[in-house]
């Protein structure tokens, strides 16, 4: 007896993590810069470096923190997070990694930053149809007197 085998490729597109990664962390960084370039409307900006990076723990019990995407940009440091949805303990996540990025921007002894700004860009990719009636709300928090 035959049997007919089907062989189906599957595609993976950019709401993948190691795709994702794998795309805009490359040798010349193309795809991040095009990416940056259009969020910030900002068509001279170059990235200087990207990788993606495991935060340090505090304590045995915490939960290890690998970022998506870390870009430095000039004196800017980006993290970018790709997120498959929108519940409240992905943005707690969000907000806690720009925060241990931004509390770093410091090193003892230091009068200067490290980075002149820390941003935190969470590209939120609906996969899911139940995502469709609820609603979405953007919050941006700045305090313009913390950028030199």
């Amino acid at each position: 007896m035959l049997t007919e085998e089907k062989n189906k490729e599957k595609f993976y597109n950019l709401s993948y993590d190691r795709i994702f990664k794998t795309v805009l962390i490359n040798d010349d960084y193309r795809f991040l810069t095009m990416l940056l370039r259009d969020i910030l409307e900002n068509n001279t900006l170059e990235v200087i470096h990207a990788e993606a990076i495991e935060l340090p723990v505090t304590s045995v019990d915490e939960k290890v923190k690998i970022l998506d995407v870390l870009a430095k940009v000039g004196e800017e440091l980006f993290n970018i997070e790709l997120n498959s949805c929108f519940d409240t303990a992905i943005l707690e996540r969000n907000l806690n990694y720009y925060f241990r990025l931004l509390n770093e921007r410091f090193f003892r002894g230091d009068k200067e930053p490290k980075y002149r700004k820390v941003l935190q860009i969470n590209l939120n990719i609906k996969n899911d149809a139940k995502y469709d009636k609820e609603e979405i709300r953007i919050y941006n928090l700045t305090r313009k007197e913390l950028y030199y």
